[in-house]
């Protein structure tokens, strides 16, 4: 599929103009998947895969046409920095900020806390890094900042869990059992795919009696799957 993929845009997208069409496809692609979001709130299933709203401690989590609602974060933080840096025409930039705030608002409704935190981080770090770019990065600063703040009008709780990040929330627990896990294979791993089979046995995991959870941190789950090796290679 990922090789299908590379093959089509390879062949296709070989012109600024195509490359151009192509970010407007994703910018579009991207309000449909805000709607489709809406009608998960609405409806607890969303329109395309029929996948069923996430409910975690009495939070609704929005995962739109996702698996899941970190995905969707990942999915729209991205779509913002290419709707922030890409320069258009008028009318397609008049038509991209009106999709801005269904992209922001949405992203807050997945209750996904790192996807946000990680943008203000890299408007920060590029405000300072390119010079170039600097009135721009603080603009776009400004906007996420200012859009935040309006959210929290509409769910003030998305922000108590916010503040609960900065003391690792549970993610340190599952830290913990990571490297736990990495020192037992650490050459070679477990195997792909297993982090959620080997770290529900571990004390750790039983202790917040969760089954199956990811790590919340992409080096020490590829580290506990593949090793070190496989880690080394990854990042070569």
């Amino acid at each position: 599929k990922y090789f299908g993929l590379y093959v089509l845009v390879v062949h296709t997208i070989q012109s600024e103009r195509r490359f151009l069409w192509l970010v407007r496809l994703i910018l579009f692609i991207a309000f449909l998947s805000c709607l489709n979001g809406f009608y998960q709130m609405k409806t607890g299933w969303d329109f395309q895969h029929e996948v069923s709203i996430l409910e975690w401690q009495g939070i609704r989590r929005v995962s739109g046409s996702f698996n899941h609602p970190n995905n969707f974060a990942a999915f729209l933080s991205t779509v913002i920095f290419i709707a922030f840096y890409v320069r258009e025409t008028k009318p397609w930039t008049i038509l991209k900020f009106g999709f801005l705030p269904f992209y922001f608002f949405l992203l807050f409704l997945t209750g996904s806390r790192m996807a946000v935190i990680l943008m203000v981080v890299i408007f920060i770090f590029s405000a300072f890094s390119a010079k170039s770019l600097r009135k721009r990065n603080i603009f776009f600063l400004v906007t996420v900042v200012l859009a935040w703040s309006v959210y929290r009008f509409y769910d003030w709780r998305y922000f108590d869990r916010l503040a609960k990040i900065v003391s690792g929330d549970l993610r340190l627990g599952y830290w913990v059992a990571g490297f736990d896990l990495i020192k037992k294979h650490p050459l070679f791993g477990w195997g792909i795919n297993t982090f959620m089979e080997v770290s529900s046995q571990h004390v750790k995991m039983l202790s917040y009696n969760y089954a199956r959870v990811y790590a919340h941190n992409f080096i020490i789950q590829v580290a506990v799957e593949i090793g070190m090796v496989g880690l080394g290679c990854f990042l070569f």
